[in-house]
């Protein structure tokens, strides 16, 4: 069985998708796969790093503050659309899998050209534009929240299926610790804006950072994104250095992380924004957080995401506008002080995971092949039966 899977743009749509291969390729040995990517980097490191086959679109995402880079916006549509077409003639996919982003677009629009059957995955509670468009187009989409369902045109197609997540190898706090370069004890607060960093969450925790140093026991795991480790790390390095208090295991700094399993088990509470991908790990790991949703995401989906973290009591929400240092020492401050809070909170998050969503998407994708032998279409069913629907 040959699967086309558009999952490019950020690590927040090629994660999910890796999760749902992963499924089906622990069952089905003889899955062949074909990634649509961008260019940015992440998806490609990671695919070539799994040994995984790829090819990058030439397409970029709408630019809500470079409005000019937008004028060739169709032109890289069209051009993707016509690579993914030749690349689905060569590799003939019995399916094609996306889980929104620019790159699904002009990739899954070339396998419905090509007469390939689509299958999406909405991750947001709002779904994006590219969901929104190709959902008529597609044969079944998967929602990883029931509020997507309502902005959806075709209700007939739609499935829930819950957020799909890598498996977790759990570590024990205190090695998840020293493989971060923290203290072992304590309260570890993980900040992170995702694979690419965050420059609003990245400049309040250089603000707060002499302040939160000064909180007993507190440590900071700070996943940076490459472009402002140096600046951060030569900056936390000054502070450490001049500072009168123990800075052993106080401050990690990276500009991205790896060992992902790790951090989050090393962590109590997270400061993050609410992409879907981020979301997920939350619900996986049972960690309660502080999301500051992207202010310029699109169709204000990861409001929507925090919001229902937060009436979930999974979750403190701030929003973007209101984010400052006194906002953010008191939040921290309120819950490193309350471990009944905490606890409620973990224990939130814990109950919104879906362990089985790669499942039930593996099991769609498979009702969904064309061209599949009826024994071999039997033999498949059989490995998902009742996960599809």
């Amino acid at each position: 069985m040959r699967i086309w899977v558009a999952a490019g743009g950020t690590g927040g749509h090629l994660f999910p998708a890796l999760a749902v291969i992963e499924e089906m390729e622990e069952r089905l040995p003889e899955v062949e796969t074909r990634f649509a990517i961008s260019k940015r980097g992440l998806e490609e490191r990671v695919l070539s790093g799994e040994g995984r086959s790829y090819i990058t679109l030439s397409v970029e995402g709408f630019h809500r503050r470079e409005v000019a880079r937008n004028l060739l916006f169709p032109v890289n549509a069209f051009a993707g659309l016509i690579q993914s077409l030749r690349e689905i003639i060569r590799f003939r996919p019995h399916v094609a899998f996306g889980t929104g982003g620019f790159v699904s677009g002009p990739a899954l629009l070339a396998a419905r050209l090509a007469g390939v059957p689509v299958v999406l995955l909405a991750l947001d509670a709002m779904p994006g534009a590219t969901i929104r468009i190709l959902a008529p187009l597609a044969g079944r989409v998967f929602i990883a929240h029931e509020e997507a369902r309502g902005a959806l045109r075709r209700r007939r197609n739609v499935a829930f299926s819950g957020t799909p997540s890598r498996p977790i190898d759990r570590v024990d706090r205190a090695e998840a610790r020293t493989v971060m370069g923290l203290a072992t004890g304590g309260f570890c607060l993980f900040v992170t804006g995702g694979s690419q960093g965050s420059r609003a969450l990245n400049s309040v925790v250089s603000d707060a950072l002499e302040d939160l140093l000064a909180i007993p026991d507190l440590s900071i795991l700070w996943q940076t994104g490459s472009h402002e480790y140096d600046d951060i790390s030569s900056r936390v390095d000054r502070l450490l250095e001049n500072g009168t208090e123990d800075a052993a295991g106080r401050v990690a700094v990276r500009p991205f992380i790896e060992e992902m399993n790790s951090a989050w088990s090393a962590t109590d509470l997270a400061l993050c924004r609410s992409g879907a991908s981020t979301l997920a790990e939350l619900s996986s790991h049972g960690i309660a957080s502080l999301l500051v949703p992207l202010s310029t995401s699109a169709a204000g989906h990861q409001e929507a995401n925090a919001r229902a973290m937060s009436e979930a009591g999974a979750a403190v929400l701030i929003p973007e506008a209101r984010l400052s240092a006194e906002v953010l020492i008191t939040e921290i401050t309120r819950c490193s002080d309350d471990p009944g809070m905490l606890k409620a909170m973990s224990e939130a998050v814990s109950g919104l995971s879906q362990g089985d969503a790669a499942l039930r998407i593996a099991g769609g994708l498979v009702e969904m092949a064309r061209d599949i032998p009826d024994e071999d279409r039997e033999r498949m069913t059989a490995m998902f039966v009742g996960r599809g629907s």
